[in-house]
């Protein structure tokens, strides 16, 4: 794997995360501009993942069928048409419209780079691969709420969609130019149901998808929420882009202390238990500092359980897969998006973020227990 091609995993890796973190900070705007209520501004993220998953089905079960480069190619082709006509769209329906195209398109950028990633490593050196992965994950969000909040603050929320067409125009561009298929030639052709079957019945698959699910809803709807309650409590949109600097220096964080224990062979069950440790005691002190801006710092240490769980997580979870590694990839990427837009329709409908996040987390210890 050439260098260039390195770089632009790493890019197509990050695209899910900065995209929509760097919509995150319009929520408000949209909020105002479209005349919804702050529930119905926040529902958009709540069903960009529900389309998001059902692109991860559609691309994983593309990259098998057809190769990994062309299903890329047209997926982010998706997703720019979806940006583009997201620029121009005066109805707020129509803006939801609009943002499932892009989470469709978006997918690719998780379940196609995960699949070449486990067409080029296995065993240990996938889970170094994926040490790595979580640190460009740490970093992604910090990159898309700093620039979403600088863009929507000096040109508006419709330069973010702007942003968006731009950014996927270039990924689309250095796809063509430096992806190469990666698709074992041996590889055999294999049916959605039987797989999905095998996966249903498998309980470690089931707990690991859950688990998956609960991490980002804890990470994703403090994006949701955060911005309404930091207005509540009377501070300026700029604070958040600094939060989520904080929050990404967490995850960095705990990125990088995964990447030292993996390098000192240390389980991934024992990472991922004291992980789900750190959630709920953070999240307990989250629930009481709710009504102050103090609940920032044990946000930033749950988010670092976030970096040190979800590479050792993902990096295992398919072993059993590896001859339908697209297939197996999509169908367990629809379930864990399916449970995170599930849980970010209560998180919106609720409007409380302390609450959601102790809920995640004691149910996160449960299941972590029942293994």
């Amino acid at each position: 794997m050439t260098q260039s091609t390195r770089l632009l995993l790493m890019a197509l890796l990050m695209f899910p995360q900065i995209v929509e973190t760097l919509y995150s900070p319009i929520l408000p705007a949209l909020s105002s501009a479209f005349a919804v209520s702050e529930a119905a501004a926040g529902q958009t993220l709540s069903l960009y993942f529900m389309a998001f998953a059902f692109g991860i089905v559609l691309w994983g079960h593309l990259c098998d069928r057809l190769g990994r480069r062309i299903t890329f190619i047209l997926a982010l082709s998706v997703y720019a048409v979806g940006a583009v006509t997201a620029l121009w769209v005066t109805d707020f329906s129509a803006l939801l419209i609009c943002r499932m195209v892009m989470a469709l398109g978006a997918a690719i950028g998780s379940i196609g780079t995960q699949t070449v990633m486990r067409d080029a490593y296995s065993g240990e050196a996938l889970r170094k691969t994926f040490a790595i992965v979580g640190i460009l994950m740490a970093i992604s969000p910090m990159l898309g709420i700093f620039m979403g909040t600088l863009l929507e603050m000096h040109l508006g929320y419709r330069a973010i969609f702007m942003a968006l067409v731009l950014f996927a125009l270039m990924l689309l561009l250095w796809t063509i130019l430096s992806l190469p298929e990666t698709r074992p030639h041996n590889m055999q052709r294999v049916a959605l149901l039987p797989i999905a079957r095998a996966m249903l019945k498998d309980g470690v698959l089931l707990r690991h998808m859950v688990m998956i699910a609960g991490f980002n809803l804890m990470l994703f709807s403090y994006y949701q929420l955060a911005p309404f309650w930091l207005t509540d409590l009377g501070y300026p949109m700029t604070l958040f882009s600094y939060t989520g600097l904080l929050l990404g220096a967490g995850s960095l964080l705990g990125a990088l202390i995964n990447r030292r224990c993996t390098q000192a062979h240390v389980p991934a069950r024992t990472l991922i238990r004291i992980a789900t440790m750190v959630l709920l005691i953070s999240a307990l002190m989250a629930f009481s500092l709710r009504h102050s801006l103090w609940l920032l710092l044990p946000m930033g240490i749950m988010t670092l359980s976030y970096g040190i769980a979800i590479p050792n997580i993902l990096a295992h979870v398919l072993d059993d897969y590896h001859n339908a590694r697209g297939t197996a990839g999509a169908l367990l990427g629809l379930g864990y998006y399916l449970l995170l837009g599930l849980g970010l329709i209560l998180s919106a409908i609720s409007g409380h973020l302390a609450g959601t996040l102790l809920v995640t987390a004691l149910f996160m210890l449960c299941i972590n227990l029942s293994e």
